[in-house]
Order: structure tokens, then sequence, then C-alpha cells
């Protein structure tokens, strides 16, 4: 929900730019987390899975902005499919 409207606002590029460079960061304060106990690893972790949702919908959103006519479909099942089997497999 909240990832519609920041993009209908600041557009899809903008929104991926700013999930991955948040992303990174929390991976990057996860791995320097020497202090803070429990909660120096939990709320960098956090903050990196948030941020997931915000960079695979986008990244999407953008690979199919740039059409590519009939392949579009098939492509975006293609992906979808593989993240169920992910998905799948992971439980």
């Amino acid at each position: 929900m909240l990832n519609s409207r920041l993009v209908l606002r600041y557009g899809y590029d903008s929104i991926f730019v700013g999930a991955l460079i948040a992303a990174l960061t929390a991976v990057a304060a996860a791995i320097t987390a020497r202090t803070g106990g429990g909660w120096g690893l939990v709320v960098p972790l956090f903050l990196f899975a948030s941020t997931t949702g915000f960079i695979v919908a986008n990244s999407i959103a953008g690979a199919l902005a740039h059409g590519h006519g009939d392949r579009d479909g098939p492509g975006l099942a293609v992906f979808f499919r593989c993240r169920f089997l992910q998905n799948s497999l992971r439980t």
C-alpha cells in the first residue's frame, strides 16, 4: 500500500534507489554491530527485510516500464514462478 503511494509521488526509480541504499546501509550496520546487544543486529536486519519489498516491486516495475511487448507477461510469470519455488523450498 505504501509503495503504490510513494511511486505515484516520486517514481519507481527514486524509490528503488532509496530502498537499495537503505538495504545496503542496514547490511553494513548489521555487519559492524559490535555493541547494542541483540537490538544492534535485529534493527538493521528488520530494516533490510523491510526494504526488499520495495526493491523487488520497483525493479519489476522498472523492467516492465521499458516494455518488450509480448515478452512482458511470460517474463513476469517466470520470475514469480521462481519466487514461488524459492519460498516452497524454504519451508
